[in-house]
């Protein structure tokens, strides 16, 4: 279930709204001061610290927060007395739709506009001063990034463009969260929370690299990126779904890593990385789906009229020569042999001559060139 928190500061007394507003923004991120600058929105149009025409919709899924907000010119200061008294252990991003930010955070200075996202570590002093935005964030616990705090400092406070690469992934998806009002299940909470958390460690890997000076050099195959998000823990909690979603549309030959990949939320080559991760790839898995499926009906009596090249083509495969190689390679004998010796041993179980041993030779011989080079 998504927990639900809506802040409107007109429905707070004026001059509650500062205190009720800080109080909202230790809830939702860390301790921390905060107020309003009344030097920037006095000369634009004469708000006081009282006024604060801010609001906020929050969304928890499970240990993630989205929030999308609208708020006047601020400051927030979080210090070593605010660190001592109470450190969450966050990772705190957000991205400008309108307006600006001014950030100082562990030894970076830097300027954001729309669009620009930035990192904040809540176990570290950070100071940011905003002008009047609408913004969308969110809070991961930093425990659930696969991404040690010390590989994490290069990037805090730095641009993080949310229109280019894994960043307007995560950006569209965070944006898209704090619009929806459906209502989600918790096998679906559980799958958005894992989806935001995998997306926002591609996004930064992807960063990391880049100022490795890696962005541009094509990965060596023959070793693990140091800067790869590594595998799920938990045995790969985001795996089953990927695995079920093609299952479902395993039979589709204009099925891809890019659909497959947006579908969840992750970059295409994060979803090439989870495979990897196991010991595979994606295509090599699939094919080997779509093999073991075509197996199945080339061995299945009702179908014994149909085509081989039919077979082929309702199970994903296009080209009946590609179809036919790659068969032979796993199974070691052509899919119309394998048909051939599959059916002449359905009919020898049906035999009913006792002692006969056709069945037996038959299952022999099915079994050695049907299974022995399979994976």
């Amino acid at each position: 279930m998504v927990t639900e928190t809506v802040f409107r500061a007109s429905e707070v007394p004026a001059g509650r709204r500062p205190a009720a507003w800080r109080e909202l923004m230790e809830t939702l991120i860390c301790r921390m001061d905060t107020g309003v600058d009344t030097g920037v929105d006095t000369e634009a149009g004469g708000t006081s610290a009282d006024d604060l025409p801010a609001q906020l919709r929050m969304l928890e899924f499970g240990a993630v927060r989205v929030w999308s907000m609208i708020a006047p010119a601020m400051w927030s200061r979080r210090t070593q007395a605010h660190i001592r008294e109470s450190d969450p252990g966050l990772c705190h991003l957000l991205m400008p739709l309108r307006g600006t930010a001014r950030v100082r955070h562990a030894g970076h200075e830097a300027h954001h506009g729309p669009y620009d996202m930035h990192l904040l570590d809540t176990s570290l002093p950070w100071e940011r001063t905003c002008g009047s935005m609408t913004a969308v964030g969110l809070v991961v616990p930093r425990k659930l990034l696969p991404l040690p705090a010390d590989r994490l400092r290069p990037l805090l406070a730095r641009r993080i463009p949310g229109r280019t690469g894994p960043g307007a992934l995560l950006s569209g998806l965070v944006t898209r969260l704090t619009r929806d009002r459906t209502h989600y299940g918790p096998s679906e909470v559980t799958g958005l929370e894992q989806a935001v958390v995998h997306l926002l460690a591609t996004t930064l890997s992807h960063h990391l690299a880049s100022s490795d000076g890696a962005s541009d050099a094509a990965p060596d195959a023959s070793r693990p990126s140091s800067t790869a998000p590594p595998a799920p823990s938990r045995g790969g909690t985001l795996l089953p779904p990927i695995r079920a979603y093609v299952l479902q549309r395993l039979d589709d030959p204009d099925l891809t890593p890019r659909a497959i990949a947006a579908a969840h939320y992750i970059s295409v080559s994060y979803l090439h990385h989870l495979f990897q991760a196991e010991g595979t790839t994606l295509a090599g898995w699939i094919r080997a789906q779509r093999l073991e499926r075509a197996r199945r009906d080339l061995s299945d009596p009702a179908l014994s009229a149909t085509p081989v090249r039919a077979i082929a083509i309702g199970r994903g495969f296009l080209h009946h020569s590609s179809f036919t190689r790659a068969f032979q390679t796993t199974y070691g004998v052509t899919p119309r042999e394998y048909r051939r010796q599959a059916l002449r041993a359905r009919v020898h179980e049906g035999c009913g001559h006792e002692g006969c041993g056709h069945e037996g030779r038959a299952r022999e011989e099915l079994g050695r060139s049907a299974y022995a080079s399979s994976p």
